[in-house]
């Protein structure tokens, strides 16, 4: 699996140069549709949520970022004073399809809303509202959001999205009556076409209720835009925004507004170890944004401390996309179906990753070597396709050369000369090492880079 998030990035208030885009309307429909779910309401209790919502203490080392999304329904806004009212990002309609007819539209007010936003320092993400009924017409809908990017493709720091949602009930989608596999399937072609044209893509919509798969769209990279209008919310998938509310109230907007909470890794700030200077920090930044791992607890990520070898095999797993395994342990020491990291070990196991210590054993609680490291990203590479080959003069130049096991010389060839592995020093390659958690942020860090070019 390639890795298809990247870093949040600090956006300056930039203006972005446009026209109003034509908006399409037949049969008397008008296109007030999407980010409302029609068809049965996220909105649980009857209460209205506010910033007050209960966030699942798994977001405890992200900022959590207070956000809207809008369309040409919310009127014209004046940003300036949405800004001063505490948002820090917006996700703005771009289009959409029509629900009885099928024909595309395009939202009269995206290139002011998205002008505003920007002018203003709002981070921005774009969606599109669709009514696909198969993976031809959801490339249709990717290629309508592509054709009309322009200049604003540049400046996104959020997502492009597309919104899955039944618009009323005799729309197309509703009606066409798509199995899960389906749906999923025309979402996730949506996300590659617009992954493949180098932006970030995710999916919006209410996951609880509606017939698609958050896991696969988060497995597959993804990012995860859950509805649901309660005071907590209770997906268990990980997940990029939640909007909390269709019924939100803001200074320079006349009505309601969805009201959308982004979780953003960028800065740790919930990490009391973490330092913001440290050589590791981006590397740290990059496992945690990807979810590869995470903290000893929400307050400590512990940098300096050992990486087991179970948890450096989890972490591939993890960067494999957690793909779905009925694979059995056969080691001795990994026997515990509930434990964290048996699933990872036997899929490992199962796909020639990992082969153990020789006695029957994985060799659970020991701190992994860099040798090893370097054999079980070497067979990971080429598990994930891609050519795992050495010259064997990787590391040549190091002096305690001689100290690699002849199991791992190729494969510490090979991360040498791909560099993701260096030295400790200037002459010292330290095979029989171990390395901190930070250390193996960064080298996960140039391995899925490797993969993802």
């Amino acid at each position: 699996m390639t890795m298809k998030k990247w870093f949040c990035i600090l956006l300056t208030a930039v203006l972005l140069v446009g026209s109003a885009l034509p908006a399409w309307a037949d049969e008397g429909e008008t296109t007030g549709e999407g980010c409302a779910q029609a068809d049965g309401s996220p909105y649980s209790d009857g209460d209205t949520p506010s910033e007050g919502s209960v966030q699942n203490p798994r977001y405890a080392m992200y900022d959590v970022l207070k956000g809207i999304d809008v369309s040409e329904f919310q009127g014209t806004i004046d940003w300036a004073k949405v800004a001063a009212d505490g948002v820090k990002f917006a996700v703005i309609r771009i289009g959409g399809r029509l629900s009885t007819t099928g024909q595309l539209y395009d939202d009269d007010n995206f290139a002011a809303n998205i002008r505003g936003a920007l002018a203003n320092g709002i981070q921005v993400g774009v969606y599109f509202v669709s009514q696909a009924v198969n993976e031809t017409e959801a490339v249709e809908e990717a290629n309508a959001v592509l054709g009309k990017r322009g200049d604003w493709a540049n400046k996104l720091t959020l997502t492009v999205y597309l919104n899955i949602e039944n618009i009323n009930s005799q729309g197309r989608l509703l009606n066409t009556n798509l199995s899960k596999d389906e749906q999923t399937n025309i979402a996730l072609t949506f996300c590659n076409t617009i992954h493949n044209a180098g932006l970030k893509a995710g999916v919006y919509a209410s996951f609880l209720t509606f017939n698609i798969s958050a896991d696969a769209i988060y497995n597959a990279g993804y990012s995860v835009w859950h509805a649901q209008y309660a005071a907590s919310a209770s997906l268990q998938t990980w997940y990029d925004q939640w909007q909390y509310s269709s019924a939100g109230a803001l200074d320079g907007i006349s009505g309601a507004v969805d009201m959308d909470f982004w979780y953003c890794a960028n800065c740790l700030t919930g990490f009391a170890d973490i330092d913001p200077d440290g050589w590791y920090y981006d590397s740290v930044r990059y496992a945690v944004e990807n979810k590869l791992f995470l903290g000893m607890s929400n307050t400590q990520f512990a940098p300096n401390s050992p990486m087991t070898r179970e948890m450096f095999v989890t972490v591939l797993y993890r960067l494999a996309g957690t793909p779905s395994t009925d694979a059995v342990s056969a080691f001795q020491d990994v026997t515990d179906p509930a434990a964290y990291y048996y699933n990872a070990v036997a899929w490992a196991a199962e796909n020639g990753i990992v082969s153990g210590m020789g006695d029957g054993t994985f060799g659970v609680g020991r701190s992994i070597t860099r040798q090893e490291m370097a054999v079980f990203m070497k067979r990971y590479a080429a598990w994930a396709g891609l050519s795992a080959s050495a010259a064997g003069t990787g590391t040549a130049s190091f002096s305690d050369r001689t100290e690699i096991a002849s199991w791992a010389q190729d494969a510490m060839d090979w991360a040498t000369e791909n560099g993701i592995l260096f030295g400790m020093s200037g002459t010292e390659l330290v095979p029989l090492g171990t390395s901190t958690r930070a250390q193996v942020a960064t080298v996960l860090m140039r391995l899925a880079l490797l993969l993802d070019q």
